[in-house]
């Protein structure tokens, strides 16, 4: 804690301090009465009311004062010779002399409850006296009054209430006027009178207990009041509080939504990173390693297949379905015959000493003579070039047509 808040505290046990004496001196000069207690009620009164009070007072600031006491123990006074350390030395000494202080409270407060207490005692016998004097007075008194009544109005101290003066000289004064009465007439006066004294006893007790019932329900009315201005601060607390609380669901909600689109973000930027680096980087030396070699070997594979679909037997013959063979020409069915009317195109058409293109079934057959004759390491390549050949020839042969 810093040292102006402990100085701030320091402060206010010294303004407890100076109202705990004023109370204490309050409690020692405290003077009662005679009927303003009720005989036999030596707890319920002023008295005791203040040393109740003072008492907690007490209790409470020694509680502060050690607390007080240990935080300027812990707080850092910094270096030797430095404010800091003043400071906190001053506030050392402060508490000390607080300490002092509250110890010297405490004994005045016990001497001041001792003190109280004989007033308080001292007040009950003096109401005691007048009352056994207004009870004790004879009934055959002259107008003139007694010659004790003098000397004890000379000494009666000065705490002695002027409702209680008047209480005597008024039942001096009847005692007078009836005198001339009769003896059952004095003692029916004489019970009135009585009587009187009695309810003005109890009415004063009442005004007393009434006081006091306005004073608690004046404390009663302040404690209301603060109430009320708790519960409205707890009431504002409280609506802060949910405000807070939809305040931070808000936040939450914007943090998942800006949370997934920064993570949708960043895996996208990371395919992309991948593409440029496949496309960059990997997509060349894939193609020639893996792709061009894979290639490769399926035109080598798959050309050997169709070379090898080929039937080649000794003196067979080689069909094709809508493919015939007739003297030495090639007839696909569906092809019109040679009685369709053609015009040529593109200049002359082939001359007459041209020799005619070899069929694909004179191929075959020589390439079997030679197959016959031995020619046997090179059968396999001519076979393929000449099945290549012939095909290549019939596709432009049927491409001549289609042109046609």
């Amino acid at each position: 804690m810093s040292f102006e808040g402990l100085q701030e505290r320091l402060t206010a046990l010294q303004e407890t301090t100076t109202q705990l004496k004023e109370l204490i001196s309050r409690l020692q000069n405290l003077h009662f009465e005679p009927g303003s207690v009720p005989l036999g009620a030596d707890e319920d009164n002023v008295a005791s009311e203040l040393s109740t009070e003072i008492g907690q007072i007490l209790r409470e600031e020694e509680e502060e004062l050690e607390l007080l006491q240990e935080e300027v123990e812990d707080v850092r006074g910094g270096r030797a010779g430095s404010e800091a350390e003043h400071t906190k030395v001053r506030l050392k000494d402060g508490v000390q002399r607080l300490k002092e202080e509250l110890k010297s409270s405490r004994v005045t407060f016990r001497k001041a409850q001792l003190a109280a207490k004989r007033n308080l005692a001292e007040s009950q016998r003096l109401e005691r006296k007048l009352l056994l004097q207004s009870f004790s007075q004879p009934i055959s008194q002259t107008s003139s009054p007694p010659p004790g009544a003098a000397s004890d109005d000379g000494h009666r101290p000065p705490s002695v209430r002027p409702e209680v003066i008047r209480q005597r000289h008024a039942h001096q004064q009847q005692q007078q006027q009836t005198s001339s009465l009769t003896g059952e007439d004095q003692q029916t006066v004489g019970a009135a009178g009585n009587v009187t004294a009695a309810l003005r006893r109890t009415h004063d007790i009442i005004a007393a207990e009434l006081a006091r019932s306005e004073f608690a329900h004046q404390t009663l009315t302040e404690s209301s009041a603060a109430l009320s201005k708790l519960d409205d601060s707890y009431g504002s607390l409280e609506g802060m509080l949910a405000s807070s609380k939809d305040l931070l669901g808000t936040l939450v909600r914007s943090q998942k939504s800006d949370t997934w689109y920064l993570q949708t973000a960043m895996y996208m930027l990371m395919v992309t990173g991948a593409w440029l680096v496949y496309r960059r980087l990997l997509w060349g030396p894939m193609w020639w390693l893996v792709w061009l070699p894979l290639r490769l070997l399926y035109n080598v594979v798959m050309g050997g297949a169709r070379g090898g679909s080929a039937l080649v037997r000794r003196g067979g013959e080689v069909s094709s379905p809508g493919v015939v063979f007739e003297d030495g020409r090639v007839e696909v069915d569906g092809m019109p015959g040679e009685e369709l009317p053609t015009i040529d195109v593109g200049g002359a058409g082939p001359s007459e000493g041209a020799e005619a293109p070899e069929s694909l079934e004179e191929k075959i057959g020589r390439i079997l003579d030679d197959v016959a004759d031995g020619e046997v390491d090179d059968g396999t390549t001519k076979v393929e070039e000449q099945v290549d050949q012939g095909q290549g020839e019939e596709q432009v042969d049927q491409r001549q047509r289609d042109e046609l």
